[in-house]
């Protein structure tokens, strides 16, 4: 079951593939939103499912946030990734690194209202309402593929999650469900042994 998730893509990265002196202008497309310019990474991301660790590894990556998402290059450097910002812009830097989508549909019936589903290479899906992002989700289809900048993805356990951060864990409805500010997520058991299932950040649409 999808988790529909408002909150952060303000800047992108150029491809860190670009060759040696070439003209960042010429490796990168750019927009703007609310007077920032984007820049969109342009390089060999993997075709969806297709794409491997390896090759993400070569260039961009995606890193998760409470406030969106992360564009972390190979350096390590970082550009935030904000809730709110136009659909084509964040698809566009999304599908550099991860992509074509797996599949695009609308759900018509979350509590919050319709929102535009785009599901991506490895568990990660991205919402939108009134083309903005507003919220994503990640489950365990490739458990340790997208995390947080601290390292919390599928199969951290609660333990090692409240090494960096603290969370509240209840037995709701969903399961083992625990929050941590703008970050929510289900864990397999509530002891510290109990492991990230689902991840998710942003407006929710789940039916309880």
């Amino acid at each position: 079951m999808k988790r529909i998730a408002t909150a952060a893509l303000l800047g992108m990265l150029a491809a860190c593939s670009a060759p040696e002196g070439a003209n960042q202008a010429e490796q990168a497309q750019t927009a703007t939103f609310d007077g920032s310019t984007i820049i969109v990474p342009q390089g060999n991301a993997g075709e969806g499912a297709a794409g491997n660790q390896a090759e993400a590894a070569a260039g961009p990556a995606i890193s998760l946030s409470p406030d969106g998402l992360m564009l972390v290059s190979a350096s390590g450097s970082t550009s935030p990734v904000s809730f709110g910002v136009a659909q084509d812009d964040v698809m566009r830097a999304a599908q550099a690194v991860l992509g074509k989508p797996e599949n695009e549909s609308l759900n018509p019936d979350c509590p919050s209202g319709p929102l535009d589903v785009v599901d991506l290479a490895d568990g990660l899906t991205l919402f939108f309402e009134g083309a903005r992002f507003v919220g994503w989700d990640v489950d365990d289809t490739k458990p340790g593929r997208f995390t947080t900048m601290s390292g919390i993805g599928i199969g951290t356990t609660r333990a090692e999650m409240e090494r960096s951060i603290a969370i509240e864990v209840e037995n709701s409805s969903l399961g083992h469900e625990f929050r941590s500010g703008a970050l929510s997520g289900l864990l397999s058991a509530p002891g510290s042994t109990g492991r990230v299932m689902q991840l998710w950040a942003g407006t929710a649409c789940i039916f309880r």
